[in-house]
């Protein structure tokens, strides 16, 4: 009997752990060494069920390199416990960064289907940072989202609304130190643009997707200090950026930055 119970288990964990993936990074080319110029990173989660109704999943992120310490090669890793009832979820999760074992993040949700509400809250050992609130609603065919924050760390509290109505939506953000607004629009299947402006600031950014079938795309954001351009393609992802310094006639585009990373499951 205890033989059963502990096959069962077994396959359930099994079950739930997913191929790990491999991703390498390579550099724009301004490196000294090789091992600074491409990066490969190795991610591996996992998802089981645990008794009373809950369950666990896990991911952990590590960047092999030649080092004698190999607490330097973690770069990620969090665990999360969940629990369903009826239209309630909650969670717990903790997330490590690197090899600092010493100071993780906590973050605790929860959220109800029925009222479409949820909560969160961040924290360290030693303090809260921030609170988090969403809630969903609709009026005639529009759907709103209004989503309330308040951050501990110092920007204090924040608001962010969106609206959306077919194949158009409105995001507007508020805080303390800045207001923004955005204009989404899907001209048609494969192109969509979102022109934004940060009053506080003075920024303003035209987001253009265009969509190449299945998960690839190109998105394109010309911001007012230059051009940025991320494109996905069969595992592939080219990141270019183009900082622009504008001087009477004269463009200068110094410090063009050009990445890549191939992403493989196994």
């Amino acid at each position: 009997m205890k033989l059963i119970l502990l096959l069962s288990a077994l396959s359930t964990v099994t079950a739930g752990i997913n191929r790990p993936t491999l991703t390498i990074n390579v550099s724009d080319g301004s490196f000294t060494s090789i091992s600074s110029s491409i990066s490969p990173t190795i991610s591996q989660s996992s998802t089981f069920s645990l008794p009373a109704g809950l369950t666990a999943s896990t991911a952990v992120s590590v960047a092999p390199k030649l080092s004698k310490d190999v607490t330097e090669m973690l770069s990620s890793l969090s665990g999360t416990v969940g629990h369903t009832c009826k239209s309630v979820k909650t969670s717990f999760t903790t997330k490590f960064k690197g090899k600092d074992m010493a100071n993780p993040t906590f973050v605790g949700k929860i959220s109800e289907s029925k009222s479409r509400t949820a909560l969160s809250l961040t924290a360290s050992p030693t303090s809260v940072s921030k609170l988090d609130g969403s809630v969903d609603f609709d009026v005639s065919s529009c759907s709103f989202n209004l989503s309330p924050r308040y951050s501990f760390a110092g920007s204090g509290p924040g608001l962010a609304l969106s609206a959306s109505r077919g194949p158009t939506s409105v995001d507007v953000d508020v805080s303390e130190g800045d207001q923004s607004v955005s204009l989404t629009h899907a001209y048609d299947d494969e192109n969509t643009f979102t022109p934004t402006y940060s009053f506080g600031s003075g920024d303003y950014e035209l987001s253009w997707e265009h969509k190449l079938g299945g998960d690839n795309g190109i998105t394109t954001n010309f911001q007012k200090r230059g051009v940025e351009m991320v494109w996905t393609d069969g595992g592939w992802e080219t990141n270019i950026k183009v900082p622009m310094a504008v001087s009477g006639k004269r463009v200068d585009v110094a410090g063009t930055e050009i990445s890549m990373r191939k992403t493989m499951k196994f």
